[in-house]
């Protein structure tokens, strides 16, 4: 689990401060949870490095002399640059249950590729429940021995021990494994979007 360094941020300024304290790699950033109090805060970290982060990722925070747990919930980014503009960070107790949607990502190449067959996921993140410290910062599905009309369920997935899913329905394809000419409907309303697209000014409102 990887350590970030934050430091306590004024709510009073400026979006012009905030884009400078960006330039500095200082993202703005809030941190909130059952056992701390709600704080605005700069996350000291390249931009770059920031850029890759994703709701549900695990981190230790370290914040006035003092190191938590927390998770992303939420990277708000500019619609134009896609850089992030403000990061939400739930902070939590290694024991503290909870609730969160994480990605599902798919490991090896499906044998009925070898046959001509498309791998379409049809399903991109689900919800789990658990302690934290057993929860997954996303879910690896393997697809190896996925063949030709096969298809992966909800109710097939390996969770590590102590999570549970929460999904409605637990014969929900995930992964389909079908000819390209077959037309496969995607279940939209379960493909939840990674970030939270904002403009520069909406997420400076938010972030101070």
């Amino acid at each position: 689990m990887d350590t970030i360094n934050v430091t306590e941020r004024e709510t009073t300024l400026t979006p012009r401060d905030l884009r400078a304290a960006r330039g500095k790699n200082q993202i703005p950033a809030a941190i909130y949870g059952k056992s701390v109090e709600s704080k605005s805060i700069f996350i000291k970290a390249p931009l770059k490095h920031v850029e890759s982060w994703k709701r549900g990722k695990h981190f230790k925070v370290k914040i006035d002399g003092q190191t938590m747990r927390a998770t992303v919930d939420e990277v708000q980014r500019d619609p134009v640059k896609r850089t992030p503009v403000h990061v939400s960070l739930h902070a939590v107790s290694a024991n503290e249950e909870m609730k969160v949607e994480v990605p599902i990502t798919l490991k090896g190449e499906a044998k009925g590729h070898k046959q001509g067959g498309v791998t379409t996921q049809t399903k991109k993140f689900i919800l789990l429940k658990g302690q934290f410290k057993d929860l997954p910062e996303e879910l690896e599905v393997d697809v190896t021995n996925l063949d030709v009309n096969e298809h992966i369920e909800v109710k097939d997935l390996n969770l590590p021990n102590g999570v549970e899913t929460l999904e409605d329905n637990p014969n929900q394809n995930v992964i389909v494994c079908s000819f390209s000419n077959v037309s496969l409907e995607t279940d939209t309303e379960q493909v939840m979007p990674e970030e939270t697209e904002t403009t520069g000014t909406a997420a400076d409102e938010i972030a101070s």
